[in-house]
């Protein structure tokens, strides 16, 4: 059953701090501070349980170009704030002495609550921060012994900074208290605090009012308390303790974490198992379904899936990935809805992506690839000349004599080459595509590409054959002198057909023994294919009505046929005998280093208002050796 997308918020790492007052512009309403300084905190994951996670701190690990493009300072990280839960922006964010440091700007705008976060920042009564990090790799650094899972996250990136009331990094927060401003001389100090005083005299304090803010404070810290404890699966007498002690709710969320990590058993076996974390799930849930949306039939709708069905257009996902931010948007335009869902710290690219990357697959495994079976394939590290290199059978083993002396024998080498090349097309997946729910733009289309890829390699192998290249030795592939190369054009029959096979199989190798190869494929073009599949047939008789094909399945020298339209666009007579590629080399393709398919890649767009699609392949062939093959022109 997939997971409720109510607790998806744990992708957002939050890593807080009891910290000490910072230095203060009170003028600029500038601080600096430290935001992180590389404590262990412990971690409560819906699918893995109760863990430790620790930030490394090396400089290669840690992406800090959001935090220097302008990274917000949140209220208590705003999760039902919207733009108002924005206090500041950060304005430059360093690693030093393996601790995060960043200088941060508050804003002035009018605002009461503001006014009262900073007075209190100013003043020192606020000393805490908060960083919320996404984390995007985390490796097990357990030690031997110990029961309780830590993890190192070696690439992650802050998000946010927020000013929270209650810490759990000890050593992070605001840096020593300076007024850097003749606003906070003693004089000044003084002056305002008897202003303050007058006004206080001066007004009338609605003790009803605060008596039932209070109230409603203390329900809502109940009812959370309440809330968290029934999702852990712990009992009600835990969290009546608590609201009985007056903890808040986040000390509560650490007790229990504490408690399930206390009832957890000791795990004695060093075998673990790492399960998909919540946010995998939403996000292939959700790509599963658009695309049963494009086609059921190719892809059908999974047990998963089911639970997002109702999302009727690309919109309504762009608001259930808002709506698992936090992020308040039924007073959003449908403009600012789609372009707060493309952002990078969203779900809805890596959706997108996901559903591209599928149905780009599956198009590619679609389109008939009719080289493979009598072709090698293979993989290169890199776009340089690949060189195969053919040897030669050895000389033949000599009899040793009474003196028990061997002789030594030669082999002989020769080499062919080609090189792998990159391919790619870039798709762009616009704001008025998504808003107008073309489910087209990012199924069908790189689909279509994936099609189009599997064609193209086709077209590459097939136009060896068909324009019969000269070999590193300076002539053709088939040519009379490589003996591959019938001396007079005929049909395909029991005469010519033994022409062909005599000749590769008296074919030479380098060293000048017999090979004895025997052809296992009829290549022919789609005009003369019917012909060759009737002729290979068990139940085609060519010869009397008392004998089979010796072609035909089951036979002495069974063929497979394989009939191919690019080699009608050469000649629509000529067909080819080939041997099984295991048996020697023929045409060898290759692709890159892991990565045997074509491959999608996204970004949100610069030149254009969405995302942008590249789909690139990497792939290479080439004639390796010319003895497996043999050609008749045909009439």
């Amino acid at each position: 059953m997939a997971e409720k997308p109510q607790i998806r918020k744990n992708e957002l790492e939050v890593f807080a701090a009891q910290i000490t007052p910072a230095s203060i512009d009170v003028k600029e309403r500038r601080v600096e501070m430290i935001w992180y300084t590389g404590v262990t905190v412990p971690r409560y994951s819906w699918t893995e349980g109760a863990y430790n996670l620790v930030l490394s701190m090396d400089p290669r690990h840690v992406k800090l170009d959001r935090l220097n493009s302008g990274a917000p300072i949140l209220n208590n990280h705003g999760d039902w704030d919207g733009v108002e839960g924005q206090l500041g922006v950060v304005e430059r964010g360093w690693l030093e002495d393996g601790k995060g440091k960043a200088v941060a700007r508050f804003s002035t705008r009018q605002d009461a609550k503001l006014e009262g976060v900073w007075h209190d920042i100013e003043t020192g009564i606020l000393r805490n921060l908060s960083v919320g990090a996404a984390i995007y790799h985390k490796k097990d650094i357990t030690k031997e012994g110990e029961a309780l899972k830590t993890y190192l996250a070696t690439s992650w990136e802050p998000l946010e900074i927020s000013v929270v009331p209650i810490p759990a990094d000890a050593g992070a927060g605001f840096l020593r208290f300076e007024h850097n401003s003749v606003e906070a001389d003693a004089a000044t100090i003084c002056l305002k605090q008897q202003e303050e005083v007058e006004q206080m005299e001066n007004e009338t304090i609605d003790v009803l009012a605060l008596q039932a803010k209070a109230m409603e404070a203390e329900r809502l810290r109940a009812c959370t308390i309440n809330e968290r404890v029934r999702a852990a699966g712990l009992e009600q007498v835990v969290a009546d303790k608590l609201i009985a002690d007056g903890v808040t709710v986040e000390q509560a969320s650490e007790a229990v974490i504490t408690t399930l990590v206390s009832r957890q058993p000791v795990i004695r076996s060093v075998n673990a198992t790492i399960t998909r974390d919540a946010s995998d799930t939403f996000r292939a849930a959700m790509a599963e379904m658009l695309l049963s949306r494009y086609d059921i039939r190719l892809f059908p709708l999974t047990e998963r899936a089911r639970e997002y069905g109702g999302l009727s257009s690309l919109l309504d996902v762009c608001r259930e990935c808002l709506q698992l931010q936090g992020i308040r948007w039924r007073s959003l335009s449908k403009q600012k809805i789609v372009e707060l869902a493309l952002q990078g710290t969203s779900d809805f690219p890596y959706i997108l992506a996901g559903a591209a990357n599928k149905s780009l697959a599956r198009g590619y495994e679609m389109a008939p690839r009719t080289f493979m079976p009598f072709c090698r394939q293979v993989s290169v590290a890199d776009f340089k000349t690949h060189y195969t290199m053919k040897l030669g059978e050895g000389s033949a083993l000599q009899l040793v004599n009474e003196s028990g002396e061997f002789k030594y024998g030669k082999i002989s080498e020769s080499m062919e080459s080609y090189a792998a090349k990159t391919y790619g097309i870039i798709l762009a997946l616009t704001r008025q595509a998504i808003i107008n729910d073309d489910l087209d733009a990012f199924t069908r289309i790189p689909q279509m590409q994936g099609a189009q890829a599997a064609r193209m390699e086709n077209v590459i192998v097939w136009g060896l054959i068909n324009t019969n290249g000269n070999m590193t030795d300076g002539t053709a592939v088939f040519v009379a002198g490589h003996g591959n190369l019938a001396t007079v054009a005929a049909v395909i029959s029991d005469a010519n057909m033994q022409i062909g096979r005599l000749a590769m199989s008296v074919q030479t190798g380098l060293d000048g023994s017999l090979l004895n190869i025997t052809p296992r494929y009829l290549l022919t073009p789609v005009a003369k294919s019917m012909v060759a599949f009737q002729y290979c047939s068990s139940s085609y008789n060519p010869i009397t009505a008392a004998t089979t094909s010796p072609f035909a399945p089951g036979g002495p020298m069974p063929l497979t046929v394989i009939a191919e339209p690019l080699l009608d666009a050469t000649s629509a007579t000529a067909w080819y005998l080939v041997a099984d590629p295991a048996l020697i080399d023929t045409i060898e393709y290759a692709y890159l280093e892991g990565q045997t398919a074509p491959y999608l890649e996204t970004r949100t767009g610069f030149e254009i208002d969405g995302m942008e699609f590249k789909v690139r392949h990497d792939f290479g062939a080439g004639i390796v050796e010319h003895r497996g093959m043999w050609k008749n022109a045909g009439v």
